[in-house]
């Protein structure tokens, strides 16, 4: 397996709202909660269910970390960070060894699967001059490292995490190759299961004017009521309702060089769908937006059903939207089910979420509605030319643009 150009995994959420009154701007409250020394690029984040956090780098190395849980209600009592490892020696299937730390997701409670790549700057990849098919059997993609991490939480996950029926199954974006992986982290297996000629073509692929060879990027899937439906309708009260069943998932990606938004139906062991035949028909992707930004990187949906209350009149949570972070742009977006987009955070001449990569909601009950934001300090293009910071995890407030929403 080609584990020097995996890039991100999927992570879960629910159905999308438009964000018709907010306008192209609507900025929300923002937090920060903790910053690393300059210069740090973060490029990995996963939220725990009882608010802890884990952090990869991709510069100055392959490190991770865990901050202890920000206090919901005291934004001014910073978290407890620990490294967790350094990543060193790991070789990639071409012999280089792996420098950065590009994914993270909890696939049992204590277990974390990571995905990790060769940077050869802190913004490009390693790509050899031809795409190669990689060797069959791949060199020893699967390793096991122990480190020491709290015990798991003490309440099951507000939201399923992974594929909700199948949760050691991670469908992995392979940016520079144009793929998307199908990942079964306990038999040790992997297979392509997406690339252009299945889902559209450029749709995964990078284009041939970019810079840098980054494709397909940022996955994201949200619940959907029925496999022959179209994504619209209320999630039912219980997520599991369309893990099981005969319903099934939306697969969102950005494609990050050409700022654009896709989705494409697959189901609920991560297969995609192609005219409702499961994985034998091929598939085709659908356009949900284009942003107006340099590039798009990680995406995510949310935030859950009834996160705000259980009050039937403040189900603000019922709606969601896709949340986009911009790295070069220095912006975060939100993207509604009809292709509108806002800028919520953030704008290029500025600070507040300096090359913003990975978007997370939180899980605790009470702080479902913040959205969590890892960044790279602007090492990929300074901001302003010149302004660089180490990188930093910034809360996002969502609920102002709901009630922008409804207005």
């Amino acid at each position: 397996m080609r584990t020097h150009h995996l890039t991100s995994w999927v992570l879960l959420a629910g159905p999308a709202l438009t964000t018709a009154g907010c306008g192209p701007t609507h900025l929300l409250p923002t937090r920060q909660i903790y910053q690393f020394s300059k210069p740090t690029y973060l490029q990995a984040l996963h939220v725990r269910a009882n608010g802890d956090m884990l952090l990869g780098t991709v510069f100055p190395n392959a490190s991770l970390y865990y901050l202890s849980a920000p206090p919901i209600n005291d934004p001014d009592t910073p978290p407890t960070v620990t490294t967790l490892a350094t990543f060193a020696g790991i070789p990639s299937p071409d012999g280089t060894t792996i420098n950065a730390i590009t994914g993270i997701a909890e696939t049992e409670s204590g277990v974390f699967a990571l995905t990790g790549g060769v940077q050869q700057t802190h913004h490009q990849p390693q790509q050899p001059q031809q795409p190669t098919p990689p060797p069959d059997p791949p060199p020893e993609p699967f390793r096991r490292v122990e480190t020491q991490t709290p015990p798991p939480p003490p309440h099951p996950s507000l939201r399923p995490p992974l594929l909700p029926a199948h949760p050691t199954i991670l469908l992995i974006a392979d940016t520079s190759l144009g793929q998307i992986l199908r990942v079964d982290t306990r038999a040790q297996t992997w297979e392509v299961i997406l690339s252009d000629a299945d889902a559209g073509k450029g749709s995964v692929r990078y284009p041939p004017w970019a810079s840098l060879q980054f494709g397909v990027n940022g996955l994201t899937v949200r619940y959907a009521p029925s496999a022959a439906g179209d994504g619209e309708g209320e999630v039912g009260e219980d997520w599991g309702e369309y893990g099981e069943g005969e319903g099934g998932l939306w697969l969102y990606w950005s494609n990050s060089f050409l700022a654009t938004v896709y989705r494409l139906w697959i189901t609920a062991d991560g297969y995609p769908v192609g005219g409702g035949s499961g994985k034998t028909r091929r598939p085709l992707a659908e356009k949900v937006a284009s942003v107006r930004a340099l590039f798009v990187d990680g995406l995510v949906s949310g935030p859950a059903p009834g996160s705000y209350s259980s009050d039937s009149s403040e189900r603000r949570g019922k709606r969601e939207v896709l949340w986009a972070a911009t790295n070069v742009d220095n912006t975060v977006r939100a993207i509604s089910d009809r292709g509108e987009v806002t800028t919520v955070a953030g704008a290029p001449d500025e600070m507040t979420v300096a090359g913003a990569v990975a978007p997370r909601f939180g899980r605790r009950p009470g702080d479902e509605h913040t959205l969590y934001v890892a960044t790279s300090g602007g090492l990929v293009l300074p901001v302003n030319g010149t302004e660089l910071e180490g990188g930093k995890v910034v809360g996002i407030d969502t609920r102002g643009l709901f009630k922008c929403w409804e207005e």
